[in-house]
């Protein structure tokens, strides 16, 4: 049996069909090489070709051909593999495949909007998603933005911000308040074409990373067809927190892989490397800081792996979602921190990934849910009741209580 190492957490959980899938990306990817990329990076936007050249070659279609759980490791593996080449479009892409698409099919109400879903695993129409207001933040419940039935369909009034692949998406998934609407805390999804007359983009924000894939600023102020609205009036968040928990876990297999190939790097560098008359990895201080990060990084594999499996079975995994990208996060960063130090000088430049990792992996603490609501999220559990635990703590405190008059006696 193979020796357990970061990197092959995976052997149980990935088969041979994910295997080849990951095959043909990088066939497909191998096209973006670091010129290119580059060239994104300087252009702070992400291609629209790529989309259409990843529909083409079928890896949207086969990630949902079998519906959201079964297709799952695919999506980890199309995620993952890219998110290599480019941070940037593994962001948007996995924006696209598990948010855009994810809402799509599980919501479309109409021809039209299953059109635009066969349409998007074309890469064809290409999907972002508009939630965060000036006012709103983590609190994605405080949405000013409004929605107004007219005789047409609807005027959409409000402003987005930090719209991942804004500036190049074809449509907006756009959580609105439906003005008039009974319940004020029920929002509601819209899907809205971004070129269409009303729809503005006044520019976009400067970044620290993931540069490729821009963070719009965007203007709704114009009416929209009937067929705008996405599922029932009052259940966008229930559909936007069940795409969230399959974003974490793609999320969470990029910051994964960053974190295997950080590790990998550091140490090649630390066996090859000499100083002080002897290699780097002999010397103690490195040996632990690689070693401590090794560990980590297996904890995070296995969590991921555990947390998939729970998926794929339908189990209920909105707040280990939660704590799996918390941790995930943390170890990454920890990883490209580690990695950075041991290669001095060299991991500093921009001839090294490091670099470009090291700011790439800090969105993972804000994006797809800061680090303070997953820890609400995770929390949550904490305040629920504990049959077994509450009565063990009851008889726990009445012995106690005994012993202490027992022992005055």
């Amino acid at each position: 049996m193979a020796e357990l190492r970061p990197g092959t957490g995976f052997q149980n959980l990935y088969g041979p069909e994910e295997s080849d899938f990951r095959r043909r990306i990088k066939e497909v990817s191998a096209q973006w090489d670091a010129v290119a990329v580059n060239k994104w990076e300087q252009a702070g936007h992400i291609p629209r070709e790529c989309f259409e050249t990843l529909g083409k070659e079928g890896f949207f279609h086969e990630r949902w051909a079998e519906g959201r759980k079964p297709g799952l490791l695919l999506a980890l593996v199309l995620s993952e593999t890219l998110a290599m080449v480019s941070a940037g479009l593994g962001l948007a892409v996995t924006l696209h495949s598990e948010v855009f698409l994810g809402v799509l099919s599980r919501a479309a109400r109409d021809d039209e909007q299953r059109a635009l879903m066969q349409a998007g695993l074309r890469g064809e129409a290409i999907g972002c998603f508009a939630v965060t207001e000036a006012t709103g933040g983590s609190d994605l419940a405080a949405v000013n933005t409004t929605a107004r039935r007219t005789k047409a369909g609807w005027h959409i009034h409000g402003e987005k911000r930090y719209v991942s692949n804004g500036g190049r998406a074809t449509h907006a998934l756009v959580l609105a308040q439906m003005d008039g609407y009974v319940n004020r805390n029920a929002l509601t999804l819209f899907i809205v074409p971004l070129r269409d007359p009303g729809v503005t983009i006044p520019g976009f924000f400067p970044k620290l990373g993931t540069n490729s894939c821009d963070a719009a600023h965007i203007v709704f102020d114009g009416e929209f067809s009937e067929s705008t609205q996405l599922g029932p009036p009052g259940g966008g968040m229930l559909l936007l927190m069940e795409a969230l928990q399959y974003e974490r876990m793609a999320v969470s297999a990029q910051l994964v892989a960053v974190a295997q190939a950080s590790l990998r790097l550091a140490a090649a560098w630390a066996r090859k490397r000499q100083q002080f008359g002897t290699r780097l990895l002999a010397l103690q201080a490195i040996r632990h800081r690689l070693a401590d990060v090794w560990a980590e990084t297996l904890a995070v594999e296995a969590l991921l792996a555990l947390t998939v499996r729970s998926a794929i079975e339908g189990t209920d995994v909105g707040r280990a979602t939660a704590a799996l990208k918390l941790r995930c996060a943390a170890v990454a960063q920890k990883a490209v921190d580690e990695a950075m130090q041991i290669l001095g000088g060299r991991g500093y430049t921009a001839n090294f990934p490091l670099e470009g990792w090291y700011r790439d992996v800090r969105l993972a603490r804000i994006g797809a849910g800061t680090d303070e609501v997953m820890r609400e999220l995770i929390a949550a559990d904490l305040d629920s009741s504990d049959m077994h635990y509450d009565k063990w703590l009851g008889i726990l405190i009445q012995e106690d209580r005994a012993w202490i008059k027992e022992d005055r006696a």
